[in-house]
């Protein structure tokens, strides 16, 4: 990859990272695994709509 293409993912992965958390991520599979985690939260369920399932 020439040099300035990569000084560009860094600039940009840096950017995008810091909207996930503040500190930065030390790996790729720490990056991941938060990644991963934060799907799980969004994806699950809300005890909202676990309620009113269960009410039904």
């Amino acid at each position: 990859m020439p040099p300035d293409l990569r000084a560009a993912h860094r600039t940009f992965y840096t950017r995008v990272e810091c909207l996930y958390r503040a500190k930065k991520f030390t790996l790729d599979t720490e990056r991941v695994q938060h990644l991963f985690e934060r799907y799980a939260d969004l994806s699950a369920p809300s005890p909202r709509s676990q309620s009113a399932s269960q009410a039904a």
